[in-house]
C-alpha cells in the first residue's frame, strides 16, 4: 500500500524524484544505501540527525531528477514552502483562508490571462515582462495561500 506524504514534504519530494531517477540512483548519489534513503521518505520513521538528507544531497537530487526531464526542483520547492509557513505571522481561521484564497483566485487568472497573450503571434517584449510580473504575484499568492492551509492543518495558528 502506498504511505499518503503531505504534499511539499522531503518525504514527497524524495519519493517524486525517485520515480523519475530511480531509488537506486537517489541512493548512488546520497552515498547511501537504498533501504536507508527509503526511510526518509516513510512519514512515520523520525530519522536521525545523521541519516536526514544534506543540502548538497538536496541540491544534486534536485539537478539530477531535471537532467532526465523531471519539472521543477522538487526538494527546493519543498524547503521554499517550509520557510514560507514558518515565517507566517497571521492568523489561520477560515476567513484569512479565504482571504487567501480570493487573491490566489485573483492572481492565477491575471497570470493565465497574460500567458494568453504572451502565446500570440507577435507577443512583444512587454507582453512577456507583464506575464513574468504576473506569474511572480500568482506564484506568491499560491504560496501564501498554501502556507496558511498548512499552518492551519498543523493546529499552529
Amino acid at each position: 500500500m502506498t504511505k499518503l506524504r503531505p504534499p511539499f514534504s522531503a518525504e514527497q519530494a524524495v519519493t517524486r524524484i525517485a520515480g523519475v531517477i530511480g531509488w537506486d540512483r537517489v541512493a548512488e548519489i546520497c552515498g547511501q544505501g537504498e533501504s536507508a534513503v527509503r526511510k526518509w521518505t516513510n512519514p512515520d520513521t523520525s530519522p536521525s540527525a545523521g541519516e536526514r538528507i544534506t543540502f548538497d544531497q538536496m541540491r544534486a537530487l534536485d539537478t539530477e531528477y531535471a537532467a532526465l526531464g523531471g519539472e521543477g526542483a522538487p526538494l527546493l520547492q519543498c524547503q521554499a514552502i517550509l520557510l514560507e509557513v514558518e515565517a507566517l505571522q497571521v492568523s489561520t481561521g477560515a476567513r484569512e483562508v479565504a482571504s487567501a484564497a480570493a487573491k490566489a483566485a485573483k492572481e492565477s487568472g491575471e497570470a493565465l490571462a497574460a500567458a494568453f497573450i504572451a502565446a500570440q503571434p507577435g507577443a512583444t517584449h512587454a507582453d512577456l515582462l507583464v506575464t513574468e510580473r504576473e506569474l511572480e504575484e500568482d506564484i506568491e499568492a499560491s504560496t501564501q495561500l498554501l502556507a496558511i492551509v498548512r499552518k492551519r492543518r498543523s493546529g499552529n495558528g
